[in-house]
């Protein structure tokens, strides 16, 4: 599921648990284009044993074009619920999480495609699923038994910044629907909190992977 900078189950973790979205603002306004599995595997067939095809590149990439806020909105309005969408400055974010910031700078940037070459080359190749109906189609099967898909250093930072923005809007410091077992998680949940033990958290990983048994990918 494509959604830019939060990916996946974190997103739609936080959004069926009526839970604040963070957005970087220039990720809010970026136009994208998103293809469905089904229309490149497609138009990569039909491109197979056409002679102008030989030695020649192709974009199989769908022509419409939607904003990140668009799609974040358009995956709340499919599943049913209300979306707390949270936009804020990129300098804000990155003070967080520092580390993004070439993904932040590349989910940033306008994106556009042109399917012309495909069409000529395969006789008039037209896309066949749109993306409302392609996330209509990828979410119905989601289910929130899937888990959350972020660390609980991760969610601490999320947390954090909130608190910062003053846009918790009630949240408690470690949301019930969060709760964590184990001393690891809260620990790491602790050192993500709080933006003095930013520089600590490192050496808590590493000493976390020297101690975590063969296997243990948990």
């Amino acid at each position: 599921i494509a959604f830019g900078l939060w990916e996946g189950d974190q997103v739609l973790g936080r959004l069926q648990r009526g839970l604040p979205i963070l957005l970087v603002d220039e990720i809010a306004s970026a136009r994208t284009s998103l293809t469905h599995a089904y229309d490149f595997a497609a138009g990569l067939v039909a491109l197979i044993g056409q002679p102008d095809a030989l030695n020649a590149t192709f974009q199989i990439a769908s022509p419409e074009q939607i904003t990140w806020k668009e799609v974040f909105e358009l995956s709340a309005r499919t599943l049913g619920f209300d979306i707390d969408l949270q936009i804020i400055a990129k300098g804000e974010f990155l003070k967080a999480w520092p580390g993004l910031a070439g993904k932040v700078e590349d989910r940033a940037m306008d994106r556009a495609f042109s399917a012309d070459k495909l069409s000529r080359v395969v006789n008039g190749f037209d896309f066949q699923v749109g993306v409302e109906q392609g996330y209509t189609r990828v979410l119905d099967s989601w289910s929130i038994d899937q888990g959350l898909g972020f660390s609980p250093a991760n969610l601490g930072r999320y947390e954090r910044m909130l608190s910062e923005l003053g846009r918790n809007q009630g949240t408690s410091w470690r949301p019930k629907s969060y709760d964590l077992q184990g001393k690891r998680d809260k620990l790491e949940y602790i050192v993500g909190r709080h933006r003095a033990a930013d520089a600590s958290w490192q050496m808590v990983r590493s000493i976390r992977d020297r101690n975590r048994p063969a296997g243990d990918y948990a």
